[in-house]
């Protein structure tokens, strides 16, 4: 494999936070099982994860579009939690 071949291998993971003015509950945890789902407040939730790239940021949005929820917040988290990631 040529160094090139493998550099394209390497795409920079981002860490995403998204809420949701819903309260924490099963259904919700369990309909982003990617995600890590955190009660920030009686009536809003918090889902964490890393995406590799906008394209996977965008199907996320719509499936929660799709799902008929709100979306308060989007963000990128600056943690410094950006790293690369090895396919």
């Amino acid at each position: 494999m040529m160094l090139s071949d493998r550099m394209a291998e390497v795409i920079a993971v981002v860490r995403y936070e998204i809420r949701v003015p819903y309260a924490l509950s099963e259904n919700l945890a369990e309909a982003f099982p990617e995600l890590t789902a955190i009660e920030v407040a009686p009536s809003s939730t918090m889902l964490v994860g890393e995406l590799r790239d906008q394209s996977d940021l965008q199907g996320l949005l719509a499936r929660i579009a799709d799902m008929g929820l709100d979306i308060t917040e989007v963000r990128r988290a600056v943690d410094g939690s950006e790293r690369p990631a090895h396919h």
